[in-house]
């Protein structure tokens, strides 16, 4: 039984091992594995799961996110054919149109936006983190995300809706159709740009929590083995050199204090 025992710890040992390697996040198929032989039933493996995330360790499900892309892209396809059914208008329409909307008129400024539903829905589809955005080079956020962001395509078109809206309520009066598009699907993309942007300082502060607070917990542990008492906010501070604020700051997103 005891030998049963290390090799159960050793077991987990690597599993936090591994997440260390992967940004502190494991997915639940390589828990699985790894514990293979153990005899776990579900119970067991829950408590295993619920041991990892106390750690400050992400546990992702790839075949359930599979599921859910699949039926979210069933849902953006909905989307996408219900646009097929807007009616299009003709140019002098449009700059009329526009003309109307950037004077205040509600009713040209809405059916604009429905014209322009499936534009902005091919602009977004463009963010595919290839290097180019329409016609312009793709900024330092856009080509960031490809590193740091999984982007999901409906979260995509719904921003691209938002953006919009936006850009409508920003408009000017122009002296061509072609300066009116310029600036709407411009305005739209720098929306898109900066959401990304926001997505991905996100991620990075997200991360960089975990991370701090794996280390106050590593430190936790080191302290009171070596002093056999829990150690003070203050002793966590001079041991981690990390300021004193930081400290308390991590305690409370861990419920500490």
């Amino acid at each position: 039984m005891a030998d049963e025992t290390f090799v159960f710890r050793q077991k987990l040992k690597g599993l936090t091992d591994l997440a260390k390697e992967q940004d502190m996040s494991l997915d639940l198929a390589q828990v699985k594995k790894a514990l293979e032989g153990t005899g776990l039933d579900q119970s067991r493996f829950s408590l295993v799961c619920d041991y990892l995330k106390q750690e400050g360790i992400e546990l992702t499900d790839p075949e359930q996110e599979k599921e859910e892309r699949t039926e979210r892209r069933s849902i953006l396809e909905i989307y996408l054919e219900d646009l097929n059914g807007i009616l299009p208008v003709d140019e002098k329409e449009e700059f009329r149109l526009f003309r109307q909307a950037s004077s205040g008129d509600g009713g040209a400024r809405n059916r604009l936006v429905e014209l322009y539903l499936q534009t902005v829905c091919d602009l977004a589809g463009e963010f595919d983190l290839a290097g180019k955005t329409g016609n312009r080079p793709a900024s330092a956020a856009h080509a960031a995300a490809g590193r740091f962001l999984q982007i999901d395509p409906e979260d995509l078109v719904q921003e691209a809706n938002i953006g919009l809206l936006l850009a409508m309520d920003r408009l000017g009066r122009e002296e061509s159709l072609a300066a009116y598009r310029v600036k709407l699907l411009n305005s739209v993309t720098d929306y898109l740009e900066e959401w990304i942007r926001g997505e991905e300082d996100a991620l990075r502060s997200d991360r960089r929590i975990v991370r701090n607070m794996n280390q106050l917990a590593d430190a936790a542990r080191e302290l009171e083995g070596e002093n056999g008492e829990k150690p003070s906010a203050e002793e966590l501070s001079v041991y981690l050199e990390l300021p004193l604020e930081r400290i308390l700051d991590l305690l409370r997103v861990g419920g500490e204090v």
